[in-house]
């Protein structure tokens, strides 16, 4: 875990990057701690860990055949207009059908 740091990608956008992390903890899949000021468009977050929600997020994205399927199912103004929430149910539900179909339930 360790002491709560903010987030910086290389190549991004700062302020890209922080709405992302902020949508992240605003959805209650990463644990941290927000600020804000008024000469800021979006809050800083401390990141300390990654929710249960989140870890079960990047499990199924993290499978080759959820995100392939996802990409290949999903344009990208389709994946645009969808929240978080929404992604990570359709993640989950694409993995579930595939443990089904090696478990011979479906």
């Amino acid at each position: 875990m360790g002491i709560p740091k903010a987030i910086k990608v290389e190549g991004h956008d700062s302020t890209v990057v922080s709405r992302h992390i902020e949508m992240l903890y605003d959805d209650g899949r990463i644990e941290g701690f927000a600020s804000s000021t008024m000469a800021t468009a979006v809050k800083d977050i401390m990141i300390k860990d990654t929710s249960l929600d989140g870890h079960h997020l990047l499990a199924a994205l993290r499978s080759d055949t959820v995100f392939a399927k996802l990409k290949s199912a999903l344009s990208p103004s389709v994946l645009s207009v969808l929240t978080l929430k929404q992604i990570a149910f359709l993640a989950s539900e694409v993995r579930l059908k595939a443990a089904r179909n090696t478990l011979g339930l479906d």
